[in-house]
């Protein structure tokens, strides 16, 4: 049996709740939907397929502040997310119907933005240039 591609998609939805960044606070909401796909190529032991993948991802990221000790006026906005990301992928086999799954990598966004409070300016969070990403999970084949 020769390599094959699969292909994977998720939704997500993340918040961290609140967060100080000094004068205030902030919360930060992440949605977006993620397709993978990932070439089959390597298969070091029976149990073990090793996977390079190539991601896309899409949706929003909403930062809202809260009012803090120099903070008395609190604003929220949601822009866009977008990334692309270069991951590589290890599946074990446990037994013929379960496996476990582990997946990471660089992200790229290609959107960047900063959230800042603006009176007194105070940069809360900017989105770097390169991210990180770590999935794990478990399938059942039926």
């Amino acid at each position: 049996m020769g390599p094959g591609v699969s292909l994977r998609g998720a939704i997500e939805l993340a918040a961290t709740g609140a967060v100080d960044v000094g004068p205030g606070g902030a919360r930060f909401t992440r949605g977006i939907g993620r397709l993978d796909a990932c070439a089959d190529l390597f298969r070091p032991a029976r149990w073990l397929a090793l996977a390079p993948c190539v991601g896309a991802e899409g949706g929003f990221l909403r930062g809202a502040g809260l009012v803090g000790e120099t903070i008395t006026e609190a604003k929220q906005a949601t822009v866009p997310w977008a990334s692309l990301g270069l991951l590589a992928r290890a599946t074990a086999s446990l037994g013929a119907r379960a496996r476990v799954d582990l997946q990471g990598g660089p992200q790229l966004p290609l959107v960047r933005r900063s959230f800042v409070f603006e009176s007194p300016a105070h940069l809360i969070h900017e989105v770097p240039a390169v991210t990180w990403a770590l999935y794990a999970g478990a399938g059942l084949s039926f």
